[in-house]
């Protein structure tokens, strides 16, 4: 399954409005578009990263994946649930280490799982994937980063996303991203369920510098 769809304005505006406040109030300087001024000033890396952690926090991106969830099901006919956690992506030329490279979805799905993502923009001048025209990896490669990755990269073809639109695809989309663009993306990710459910397939673990603030201030009075 590969589609484009419409994203709402109501979703879209949520989101953008709440993540300009919080970005304004991180980076201590007004924020209202996410243009090349946001974009210079995330190029450091402390700001990239405070940035980025607070907009995967953003209360909208809740009320924006309960929305797509609504969507895609009517689309889907199937029964889903949440495979992992809303998600915003900062993506440009200051953080190709980070870039996904080609890769399926279904890698960090349990085995024998149906799982689905939406992928959208939220910046006005919208985003692009790179899609594997014949879906077929052949050959991979250990990424430090990601974990594993398919190195075989011919045939790909890119598909541009739009403000206001969004991809659907399940996971055995074969794709990556593109070097060098400035984007800002939500994606939201579901997996089917029946009867033979038995757990989730991504966990969320307490981070490790929380751990051990709590561990050393009450274990050490």
């Amino acid at each position: 399954m590969l589609k484009k769809i419409k994203i709402s304005n109501q979703i879209l505006r949520k989101i953008t409005d709440e993540a300009y406040s919080a970005s304004s109030v991180v980076l201590g300087k007004k924020i209202k578009n996410f243009d090349k001024k946001f974009f210079s000033l995330i190029k450091n890396k402390k700001n990239r990263s405070r940035v980025f952690e607070c907009f995967n926090m953003l209360i909208a991106l809740n009320f924006a994946n309960y929305e797509i969830y609504n969507k895609i099901k009517k689309k889907i006919k199937k029964n889903l649930i949440i495979w992992t956690y809303p998600q915003v992506r900062l993506d440009g030329s200051f953080s190709n280490k980070f870039l996904s490279p080609l890769h399926k979805d279904e890698w960090v799905l349990d085995k024998n799982k149906k799982g689905y993502v939406v992928w959208f923009p939220i910046n006005s001048d919208g985003g692009s994937l790179l899609i594997s025209k014949n879906n077929k990896e052949r050959k991979y490669k250990k990424d430090n980063y990601w974990g594993i990755k398919c190195t075989n990269e011919e045939n790909l073809e890119e598909i541009k996303i739009n403000y206001g639109e969004g991809l659907l695809f399940d996971k055995n989309i074969l794709h990556k991203s593109k070097m060098n663009q400035n984007r800002i993306t939500v994606q939201f990710r579901f997996e089917e369920i029946n009867s033979n459910f038995s757990k989730k397939s991504v966990t969320q673990v307490i981070d490790s510098e929380v751990r051990k603030y709590w561990s050393s201030r009450l274990l050490n009075r």
